[in-house]
């Protein structure tokens, strides 16, 4: 059950006639969460940023767990380009190592 209410939009111009816009309350928690945001300081900002990244992480762990017992990543897995690619991944990363340890 959304409640619904009716505002003016701030984003017109003086000169214009008033236009209504219908906003949820969701829509009014996020206006009021871009205004916080505005106000943290860098240490905030990087605390945010450093836990998003960790539920972002987490999230992706738990996908390529769930993909590794499936069935189509053991196909994948016993394919023979596969393989291929990965020995190709391999050598490649090792020739950047010995490129980069001789700059």
């Amino acid at each position: 059950d959304v409640e619904m209410k009716c505002v003016e939009d701030p984003s017109i111009s003086l000169n214009e006639e008033p236009t209504v816009v219908v906003v949820n309350e969701l829509y009014l928690a996020e206006v009021k969460l871009v205004e916080d945001a505005r106000l943290i300081d860098k240490a905030q900002f990087v605390s945010v940023a450093c836990q998003i990244i960790s539920i972002i992480l987490q999230l992706n762990y738990q996908s390529v767990s769930r993909f590794t017992r499936t069935q189509l990543c053991q196909r994948l897995k016993q394919s023979d380009d596969f393989q291929k690619m990965l020995l190709q991944k391999h050598h490649e990363q090792q020739l950047e190592l010995v490129k980069s340890g001789s700059d």
